[in-house]
């Protein structure tokens, strides 16, 4: 099995400061300039754009993304009705999942949880909490658990993503050393039993988001940016003897008219649409 643990913020540099990487290969990844927005007046990593830029293989750009029929007007009502969050008063906009990406995981016997735009969970379980750092943690617990309890199962590629180290960055820099060990200590733990890699989406350098990314591997990283890295775990796959299916598994067809209909209904009767 290769085992994908996907950290927010994990920063190149800082681990290596702190010298606590066990992994043979530490690179340091380029972010293509499409997966950067504008935000506090600087252009930035957007982590949304750049997860799914991994797990896709292509550059993702939101903006070429068809959004169609059920699709779109759900997308329409997350932008039109973001969730206030009663920590900052501040609107969150949120990119809903979207389950025609063409990731790795759709040609493996595979399972992701949490990944931005890739699985259900980043939308669904986003807003549940008052407090983020409530939210954080908890999801830190869950990331701990199901990526441990994923290595007695019978998968090809598994991927598991948690925020909490880049949250700890911006808010709790003192300790950012002890959620750094928690996250290599976890890896190191399981490593024995599965191939285990450990990336980012960008750096956190004093609350800044940093232009690169990091993965950490015990077997050899051929690519230099993040849209190259699916290349590498396919062939990481190959050398454990595992082959690419044939076609997509366990992907779920469009809903039909009649069930557009249905939700369509149900949503007008909770007065998001009229």
């Amino acid at each position: 099995m290769l085992l994908l643990l996907s950290v927010d913020g994990l920063d190149y540099e800082l681990i290596k400061d702190m010298n606590i990487s066990f992994f043979k290969y530490n690179k340091k990844l380029d972010i293509p300039k499409e997966c950067y927005i504008m935000s506090a007046g600087r252009m930035t990593p957007h982590t949304t754009r750049v997860w799914a830029s991994i797990f896709t293989g292509n550059i993702i750009d939101y903006g070429s993304i068809r959004r169609t029929g059920l699709r779109l007007l759900l997308h329409n009502i997350l932008v039109n009705n973001s969730i206030t969050w009663n920590r900052t008063k501040k609107k969150w906009l949120i990119n809903p999942y979207n389950k025609d990406l063409d990731t790795i995981f759709y040609y493996y016997h595979s399972f992701n949880w949490n990944c931005p735009t890739i699985s259900p969970e980043w939308l669904s379980m986003f807003p549940t909490y008052q407090y983020f750092e409530e939210y954080c943690k908890r999801e830190l617990l869950m990331w701990s658990m199901m990526s441990e309890g994923a290595t007695s199962q019978l998968f090809d590629v598994c991927s598991f993503y948690t925020r909490y180290v880049d949250y700890i960055g911006h808010n709790r820099p003192d300790e950012l050393e002890d959620a750094y060990r928690y996250i290599f200590n976890h890896a190191k733990d399981i490593d024995n039993s599965v191939d285990v890699i450990l990336l980012s989406d960008h750096g956190n350098l004093e609350k800044i988001h940093t232009d690169y990314a990091y993965i950490g591997s015990n077997h050899h990283i051929n690519a230099n940016s993040i849209d190259e890295l699916r290349k590498d775990f396919e062939r990481i796959l190959r050398i454990s003897g595992i082959e690419k299916l044939d076609a997509r598994v366990g992907y779920e067809s469009d809903y039909t008219k009649e069930e557009e209909d249905e939700i369509k209904r149900r949503l007008r009767n909770l007065g998001y649409i009229e």
